[in-house]
């Protein structure tokens, strides 16, 4: 029996026919499983015409977004149904390596063409014919073009849907940039990079200010963690670089230009308010700080010398009669928002909070202030009045007036007083002191009785102390006579019984023991009797 095939009819065409062939069903089949998890082999073959050329695949915008792009019905209504999958061969990968050694084990990668349709033209205007060196559009039918490539064996599915939602964050990026109007300009626009720069344009009445520099960003779109922002140096936003790119990535990607340009003003006050505290922190005068809790809400605080001499201001957006203001004042929950003897509120009212100016207008407690130059405003003269604060002294206790020294008088009635409480220990009764022999010294080590008074004082005291009797040859005491010049009491005992202390004749009238002191003269001193 003769072979189907001859020997001449086996050539490298052949062979090549059949290997692309082969790559042509691996690759439909793959994808429409990727498409419709658990289709059966039957069904594989209807959906499947090996004579068409070449191979098409229908797919639905939705079932692309939805599974493998992360998008919702409504964010794809720009796009129209289907989605036009089309096999345009294999080819070897180049990029691996050039070397003849390594061409074999080069891997085989799928080329696929997918074709989108728009549903409004117009809103596709502003892009480049060419996004990408693998994407086209031709605005005259509103149509995209995307060239895909995968290993053989991988589907294709889930990286179209990757390049959709790219593309979706880029119109939805320029549909931002066309609110902002032309504070905003875009200059390269790709699904790679997008560049664009704002803040070069002013209002309508500013036309005799200085020109105001523009300022690039650039947002990468090719790395995998996230889009990432690139400014450039000594733009103003800097600060807040790292909240951008939470924005970027976040589903209010679009507002980015938005914010960029309503908030540049606010920034680059905050560094005027820093070249101005920079010298006043040198010389001592006081510290700025500038706290980012959010994108929306900004803290400035305000230290000077002195005790708890501080402020902090909270700088938020509020929308006023339909409009955007920037609202500056202390917190609601500020325990010194109400103080009237505060320092810092008794100045910022004065010469901010009730006055109003070219952009910004006050609340009593606080200001109001448009988002272009009339935030600058505000904020200069806020700054100024916290300045002129930190010229003045702090407004402290008033001083306590230095301890006099006493006086002469004030000495004289300490001195009496002092006189005053030794006397009742002097008029006690002989009996109850210590019997003690006529000049018998203190036992060693006790301290004598003037010991606890200052030198001064005891050196006082002895000079008031009267006179101390004198003892006589036979061991007696002779007594003084009276300080007060009356007649010497008598020196004798009771019924005439020497060395006995008697009490002095009570005088008429007189109530018994309030003269005085029994056994005691008038100048307090003891009277005996002599042997």
């Amino acid at each position: 029996m003769a072979p189907c095939f001859s020997e001449e009819r086996l050539t490298d065409g052949f062979f090549n026919g059949l290997r692309d062939h082969s790559r042509r069903l691996i690759a439909e089949i793959t994808n429409l499983r990727e498409l419709y998890p658990g289709i059966t082999p039957s069904q594989l073959r209807k959906l499947i015409d090996p004579t068409r050329q070449p191979p098409v695949l229908p797919v639905k915008a939705s079932k692309i977004l939805g599974d493998f792009g992360g998008a919702d019905a409504q964010s794809i209504a720009w796009l129209k149904d289907p989605v036009w999958l089309i096999y345009r061969g294999s080819a070897c990968d180049t990029r691996v390596s050039d070397s003849p050694q390594q061409k074999r084990t080069q891997p085989v990668l799928d080329v696929f063409e997918a074709y989108l349709d728009v549903t409004d033209r117009r809103r596709f205007q502003t892009l480049n014919p060419r996004l990408d060196r693998d994407i086209l559009y031709n605005p005259y039918t509103g149509r995209f073009m995307f060239r895909l490539r995968a290993k053989m064996g991988v589907p294709v599915v889930p990286l179209l849907g990757i390049r959709v939602r790219q593309l979706q964050r880029l119109l939805d990026f320029l549909e931002g940039l066309r609110r902002v109007g032309d504070q905003a300009v875009p200059e390269r626009v790709t699904l790679r990079e997008i560049v664009f720069s704002y803040g070069a344009t002013r209002k309508r009445d500013s036309a005799n200010q200085p020109k105001v520099r523009p300022w690039r960003v650039r947002l990468d779109l090719t790395k995998e963690e996230g889009v990432g922002v690139v400014l450039e140096k000594g733009n103003p936003h800097l600060r807040v670089i790292n909240r951008l790119e939470d924005l970027v990535n976040s589903q209010k990607f679009y507002s980015l230009a938005t914010y960029l340009t309503l908030s540049l003003p606010l920034f680059r006050a905050f560094e005027q308010l820093e070249n101005a505290w920079q010298t006043a922190q040198e010389n001592g005068r006081g510290s700025c700080f500038i706290l980012h809790l959010s994108l929306d809400k900004h803290t400035i605080r305000f230290v000077l010398p002195g005790h708890q001499r501080q402020i902090s201001l909270l700088i938020q957006p509020h929308e006023k009669e339909g409009k955007l203001v920037w609202e500056v004042g202390r917190p609601r929950h500020d325990p010194e928002l109400l103080n009237e003897n505060c320092e810092f509120n008794r100045v910022l009212k004065e010469r901010v909070w009730t006055i109003s100016g070219s952009g910004f207008k006050g609340l009593v407690t606080g200001a109001a202030a448009e988002p272009d130059e009339g935030i600058e405003r505000l904020l200069v003269l806020i700054s100024d009045a916290v300045l002129h604060l930190s010229t003045l002294q702090p407004a402290t206790a008033p001083p306590q007036p230095p301890q006099a020294q006493p006086s002469q008088q004030v000495q004289q009635v300490q001195q009496q007083q002092v006189v005053s409480q030794l006397q009742p220990q002097a008029q006690q009764p002989r009996s109850a002191m210590p019997h003690a022999s006529v000049g018998q010294q203190q036992p060693h080590g006790a301290p004598a009785p003037m010991a606890r008074f200052p030198p001064q004082q005891q050196q006082i005291f002895q000079q008031q102390r009267p006179p101390q009797p004198q003892p006589n040859m036979h061991g007696g005491q002779i007594s003084q006579p009276n300080m007060h010049g009356g007649p010497k009491p008598q020196l004798q005992g009771q019924h005439g019984q020497p060395g006995q202390m008697v009490a002095a004749p009570q005088q008429q009238g007189q109530r018994p023991g309030t003269g005085t002191a029994a056994g005691m003269g008038r100048s307090n001193a003891p009277l005996v009797v002599l042997d």
